[in-house]
């Protein structure tokens, strides 16, 4: 049955007075050509040349022959649209045997081309659908496709578009539920804000030492800590210069012999001047804490804060301002 129907369209295409004046016509020559490869079976091939022929220049002759190698290729949807397409062409060019030939083609296609009913949100709008790259019509919420494996997209107004993959047998029905992820609004970009307006410049009370008081402070730490190096010196060249000598009460009592000799008295040297050093350095330090403390206090800053102040390894010594 498939093949009579490719004979008669060749036959038909073949006895068009326009294609036989128009041999040099590209697209009576691809129609001659499909022709050709239908008689021998050759569906696809001669499917390519009857989609090219028509592209060309479409006639009633020409579609029928697409839609009929379509058919024998198991393309059913695609036949039917074609088949379709070659009825109304039909009409148009009074071309009534292929019309009626068309008509025959349906009645016995309809059955076999799988449909897809669509079951989309109620409040979706302009909704369309594709397969691949190629639109699909959406005929009262169904489509119709191809036996075979697809990529489906539906898309609507608003909406990210649907993408489902699925796979048709000939003559399957089956319902689709379409659901579409709702797209978030971009944001808009929040309001410049107000210009403010400078506010008056307020003075705060300071709570803590003025800068001055705590350079004298620092000045007070360092000079106590070189006071209490130069103490531990003095006391280490008096126990140097103490060796061979009798303690005597608060003293030393040391033999003329030690008291001549030069080593003796140069540790006894080193001594005193440790100890005049220190003395100076201890006394800068406390005039420097106690000049620090007093401008503080006349600075107005805050009497709770404390410091406290490690001299050297043997001497601590806290403030309180």
């Amino acid at each position: 049955m498939r093949v009579s129907f490719a004979l008669v369209a060749a036959v038909l295409l073949l006895a068009t007075p326009a294609v036989a004046q128009e041999a040099a016509d590209p697209a009576a020559q691809l129609y001659l050509e499909g022709a050709d490869l239908a008689s021998r079976g050759e569906w696809s091939l001669a499917r390519d040349k009857f989609q090219a022929a028509v592209a060309l220049r479409a006639t009633a002759v020409g579609s029928f022959n697409l839609a009929q190698a379509e058919r024998n290729l198991g393309l059913v949807a695609s036949a039917k649209r074609h088949f379709i397409s070659a009825r109304a062409l039909a009409e148009r060019e009074g071309a009534d045997d292929v019309r009626r030939l068309a008509d025959e083609a349906l009645a016995s296609l309809g059955p076999r081309v799988p449909r897809v009913a669509l079951r989309l949100p109620r409040d979706a709008a302009k909704v369309e659908a594709r397969v691949g790259d190629r639109p699909v019509e959406i005929v009262e919420g169904e489509i119709e496709l191809d036996p075979g494996s697809h990529r489906l997209t539906i898309t609507a107004a608003g909406e990210k578009p649907f993408v489902h993959d699925l796979r048709l047998a000939e003559g399957e029905r089956r319902a689709l539920e379409v659901r579409f992820e709702r797209q978030r609004p971009k944001a808009s970009p929040p309001p410049p804000a107000p210009a403010k307006r400078a506010a008056p410049r307020v003075e705060s009370a300071r709570s803590g030492p003025p800068t001055g008081a705590i350079v004298l402070a620092g000045v007070g730490v360092a000079s106590l800590s070189v006071g209490a190096v130069l103490h531990v010196r003095r006391n280490d060249k008096l126990d140097d210069a103490a060796a061979g000598c009798t303690r005597t009460g608060a003293g030393w009592s040391c033999p003329s012999s030690l008291e001549n000799d030069p080593a003796h008295r140069e540790l006894k040297d080193d001594a005193s001047r440790a100890e005049l050093w220190r003395n100076v350095a201890f006394g800068v330090g406390a005039s420097a804490l106690v000049a620090g403390g007093v401008w503080w206090a006349l600075d107005g800053g805050s009497s709770e804060q404390r410091v406290a102040v490690s001299v050297g390894t043997t001497t601590r010594v806290r403030w309180r301002f």
